[in-house]
């Protein structure tokens, strides 16, 4: 499982909980997270400042964040 935290421009901190996290196809600047059946978040690469992705196994994930 992947848990993304991605700090904004402003410097807002959000996190997903995601299938995957990829970078926009050549030319269209911006990151696409898979959110698996909740759908998906696409940010411009421009409001991003850093992202962080850690692959975690589910028993290192707390309870309340796997819903």
């Amino acid at each position: 499982m992947l848990i993304s935290t991605i700090i904004f421009m402003d410097g807002e901190e959000r996190q997903f909980r995601a299938e995957k996290v990829r970078v926009g196809e050549a030319g269209v600047d911006y990151v696409r997270v898979d959110l698996d059946e909740e759908g998906e978040v696409i940010i411009p690469l421009t409001a991003i400042k850093e992202i962080h992705t850690t692959d975690l196994s589910e028993d290192d994930v707390a309870a309340d964040l796997l819903g």
